[in-house]
């Protein structure tokens, strides 16, 4: 299905701005600076995207999409409809040209946004349908991960862009465990790095999906996170390169829980190993490497503060208070985070020798 409309505020905005993140210096070690927070009533705001230095677009419950030119000082929203219902949003991401929004429960919906055209690129109907993430890999291939369905996890891929989608057959995805299932982290339990992207699982066990070839065939690795009940998992995935990636989350019925639930892995996620274990953060519902760091700076979103850490996640400090849903970087040094009727932008700050 497919509507084309009269350009609304949001889509006019992505005209000029659709563009990649600044690149800057290598920095050295970080500490947090200035968090400003903006009280937005009624908005659960679980996934966000960037598109310079100014302007952040976000996605939440209820149809609910909006952005801000000035980083958070004044929005602009709007709220999507299909069918008389407005589809609540866990996935966000974009290219160089349009922007991509996901919608979870059935019926999935995948919007593609411009200027000059709002266009349903995609459309699933079953009982199982929930979907998680959405990532471009680049400006024509992407992927989305979603919970099972016929027996499988959801695995969707575009390869031109966006214009059209694709479904994995089950033949071509590793088989899921019993109970094993993903969680809709606000966008975060999907990593890519070019041809590469790995996914994460979490409930009967915890687990990463990887594949080499921008989704086309797949591997799957164990982890020592937690796992074995409902809510136990990975909920956030973030690579810094091929080689260099985090995995973090916890109990979510348990949100204390500090011991295996943070790990580290330096040959792409074949192998892991448990950082800070019993020491906080305790629940992580979002994890980034900082850019141009090394791999060696990590901040976090836990269930009550943020986390900075500055040894490849050895050590941890908690740098402000407050609980978010999701963050991403602007630039190397500002980190813009979303959470339940608020957002708040974070300025890192190089420490002195």
């Amino acid at each position: 299905m497919k509507y084309i409309n009269r350009p609304s505020a949001l889509a006019l905005c992505l005209a000029t701005l659709i563009s990649s993140a600044c690149s800057s210096p290598e920095p050295s070690d970080w500490a947090a600076s200035d968090l400003t927070v903006m009280e937005l009533p009624g908005k659960s705001i679980r996934a966000v995207q960037a598109i310079n230095d100014s302007t952040v677009i976000y996605a939440a419950n209820d149809g609910q999409i909006g952005y801000t030119h000035n980083l958070g000082k004044t929005w602009t929203d709007e709220i999507l409809s299909f069918e008389g219902k407005n589809p609540s949003f866990r996935a966000i991401s974009k290219t160089d040209e349009n922007l991509f929004l996901l919608s979870i429960e059935s019926p999935a919906i995948l919007y593609r946004i411009n200027y000059d055209h709002k266009d349903i690129v995609y459309t699933e109907r079953n009982k199982d349908v929930f979907y998680n993430a959405l990532s471009f890999i680049d400006n024509k291939n992407g992927i989305a991960f979603g919970d099972a369905v016929n027996g499988c996890f959801s695995i969707l891929l575009t390869k031109n862009a966006g214009k059209s989608w694709a479904k994995l057959p089950c033949e071509s995805i590793p088989a899921m465990k019993e109970n094993e299932v993903a969680f809709a982290a606000s966008n975060s339990n999907i990593a890519t790095y070019k041809d590469h992207v790995w996914l994460v699982t979490g409930g009967s066990v915890s687990r990463v999906f990887h594949s080499h070839n921008k989704g086309k065939s797949w591997d799957v690795f164990d982890t020592p996170i937690v796992a074995g009940r409902k809510m136990t998992g990975i909920y956030s995935v973030d690579f810094y390169n091929k080689n260099i990636g985090i995995i973090a989350g916890g109990d979510y019925d348990n949100k204390a829980l500090n011991t295996a639930n943070k790990a580290l892995t330096k040959d792409g996620g074949k192998t892991w190993t448990l950082i800070a274990d019993g020491q906080l953060p305790d629940f992580i519902s979002c994890i980034k490497f900082v850019p141009n760091s090394d791999g060696k700076q990590i901040i976090a979103a836990g269930k009550d503060k943020i986390y900075l850490s500055n040894d490849q996640g050895t050590s941890w400090k908690a740098i402000h208070e407050g609980a978010f849903n999701v963050l991403q970087f602007i630039n190397h040094s500002t980190i813009f985070l979303g959470g339940e009727g608020k957002a708040a932008v974070l300025k890192l700050q190089e420490l002195e020798d």
